[in-house]
Parts: C-alpha cells; structure tokens; sequence
C-alpha cells in the first residue's frame, strides 16, 4: 500500500517504464535546481533573476542522465519566466551531442566529458567568468571538483550522492555543493545506507 499523497495517474498515453523515471528522477532535478540552488523555479516563489549578468551560465555534467536530462528540460521551461537567457552547457560523449542540441534539451555549448581537458573548455564558453549554476548528475569520485573548478567566484552547484557514497573529499572544495537526499521533497522518512533520512515536507512544485 502507499500513501494516497505519494502517488500520481500516469496518462494511458504513457509507458509505464517512462512514468517510473519522473517521480524519483523529476523531483532530484526539480529540488537541486529550484530548492537548493536558488534556480528562478516558474513553479512557485520569485521565478526572476535579479543580480545575474546575461547570459546567466548553467552547466550539466551527466547531461544524458536521467537527472540530467530531465534538469536541462527545466531550466529552458524557467527560462522563460526568468527575465535573463540562459547559457546551458553539458558535459556528455559526443555521440550524443546532436541529441542534446535539439528541443526540448537546446544546450548551447557541449564538452566530451571523456577529455580531461573539459572544465577548461566549459569555462572559456562562459568567457571566462565561469558558471552560475551547476548539476553534477553523477557525483561520483573527481567529477564533483571538476565541476566545481568550473563556477565563478559566487557560483553554486548540487550533488547527488554524499562524500561517502561518491566517494570524494568535500573538505578540498573552495565552493561546497549543496547535498541531500532527494526523497526529502516526499515528506516521509526513507531509509538509504544504513541509516534514516531526516523529514522534511517540501514542496517543489505543483502541476
């Protein structure tokens, strides 16, 4: 049984395996960017920039995860409501590249994640002032300080999975990223690694 408050119809236009990733997946793109970043969210709250120089630089490593794929999907959508244009880079194999150029993704400048020389590349396409907003949708071992080497001084970003189960060393980071379990935005306590999540009861958006 589940709680009536933590399920949702799924169209009959839609399969159930493509349904079983926007729940989970949706809410970890949807809380890091408009909850933990501060992202303007067209869903509730101010959904403006205010003190961001245009374009405002947003980045995406994992863009062809489902995090990653579903956070790009937003940010276009609060683009608009947003006052500024966004720049949006991602970081993904360049076999997928052609995909993430189109609609509804529409990134504006793309790295081989495969090339270490990525961060570097990223920050030149921001000219120079590096980038706003984050998403690490992998956190996992250096890709948490690579994407962090790519914001500016005032910059932001959100990781996915702790220190100790993405196995880097939060400690060395200038700029720490904002972490925490996604099922937070449930409402209800989970259990992940051992131990119990706290409760926390936050709405991030509503359809």
């Amino acid at each position: 049984m589940a709680d009536y408050d933590l399920t949702w119809k799924v169209a009959d236009s839609v399969p159930l395996e493509n349904a079983a990733t926007i729940s989970m997946c949706g809410l970890t793109a949807a809380q890091g960017l408009f909850y933990r970043m501060g992202f303007p969210s067209p869903f509730y709250g101010t959904p403006v920039f205010k003190d961001e120089e245009e374009p405002v630089n947003v980045f995406i490593y994992g863009a062809t995860t489902n995090v990653g794929l579903f956070a790009a999907q937003m940010v276009r959508v609060a683009e608009k409501t947003a006052g500024k244009k966004v720049r949006l880079i991602g970081a993904a194999s360049t076999s997928k590249h052609p995909l993430l150029k189109d609609a509804p993704y529409q990134y504006d400048f793309l790295v081989d994640y495969r090339h270490d020389g990525w961060p570097k590349k990223v920050r030149e396409a921001t000219g120079g002032r590096g980038v706003s907003y984050a998403v690490d949708a992998v956190s996992i071992g250096s890709t948490v300080a690579m994407v962090e080497s790519t914001l500016s001084p005032s910059g932001r970003f959100v990781a996915y999975r702790s220190p100790a189960v993405g196995g880097f060393d939060i400690a060395s980071l200038k700029i720490k990223p904002f972490i925490g379990p996604v099922w937070e935005g449930l409402g209800v306590e989970i259990g992940y690694h051992g131990n119990i999540s706290p409760l926390h009861s936050t709405v991030i958006w509503s359809v």
